[in-house]
């Protein structure tokens, strides 16, 4: 529920969870809300008397409903951006010349290729302006001349605008990183995609040497075997519990 849905009710007589408001409140002293109100418990909350109107009003808040209103009050993270873009590279480009994918909420705005039925999603950009290199050392040189290689740019490739462009495909295939950041990333696309896969390496056993970076914590090491098991990657599961480590992307260019 938003700061005004709470300052309303309490307006009200209403009833309201007071440890979520007092979190809405954000304030840098957490009781400092307990000058501006009196609470009374109630069987399913609490209801709250304001003592000081003043204090109360200063905590409503502007309807953010752009990216720029959202920055005035310094949470522009909390809006959607109005526009996206991809780099994509197919057979048709020019060498190291992608196509630039520019969408909006009314549709792409950029001239497009003729697009393939299939798209590799390659999150780092060393293995995306290498891509035929890449494949050639995880053993899928076959998608080479028959999909669009599109740079993810980390959690980019989430954005809700750049999920309606890949929709159109029928088949994609996710590399990234074997880490939590690569597995939450990919996570994120099969719940919005579907026909959406992993792309393993064929044999694991020629990177086995590469796993060389330490989690920063034992959770991020534990999450990410979780979300690998949750997804039905068993073998990326495995190695991640063997190695204690997780592998980047760019140690798979051979």
């Amino acid at each position: 529920m938003k700061i005004n849905d709470y300052l309303a009710k309490i307006e009200s007589g209403e009833s309201i969870n007071l440890k979520a408001f007092v979190e809405k409140l954000n304030l840098k002293d957490p009781i400092a809300w307990s000058s501006i109100y009196s609470a009374k418990r109630t069987d399913n909350g609490h209801v709250l008397s304001i003592n000081d109107p003043k204090a109360h009003s200063l905590f409503y808040q502007n309807d953010i409903s752009s990216r720029i209103e959202g920055a005035k009050q310094g949470k522009s993270h909390s809006i959607g951006t109005s526009f996206a873009n991809m780099l994509l590279i197919n057979t048709t480009c020019s060498p190291n010349t992608p196509h630039v994918i520019v969408s909006t909420g009314y549709g792409v705005i950029s001239s497009t290729p003729k697009l393939n039925k299939t798209a590799v999603i390659i999150e780092n950009i060393e293995n995306f302006y290498l891509y035929s290199t890449y494949m050639e050392s995880i053993g899928h040189q076959s998608l080479i001349t028959v999909s669009d290689f599109i740079f993810g740019a980390g959690t980019q490739i989430n954005n809700s605008l750049n999920l309606s462009f890949l929709s159109k495909y029928e088949q994609i295939y996710v590399a990234g990183d074997l880490d939590l950041g690569g597995l939450k990333i990919y996570k994120t696309l099969v719940q919005n995609i579907p026909g959406c896969r992993w792309l393993s390496p064929v044999d694991w056993g020629k990177f086995s040497a590469f796993f060389n970076m330490k989690p920063k914590s034992v959770s991020d090491w534990q999450q990410a075997i979780s979300i690998a098991d949750e997804l039905k990657l068993e073998e990326e599961a495995q190695l991640l519990r063997h190695h204690k480590a997780f592998l980047e992307q760019e140690a798979l260019l051979l």
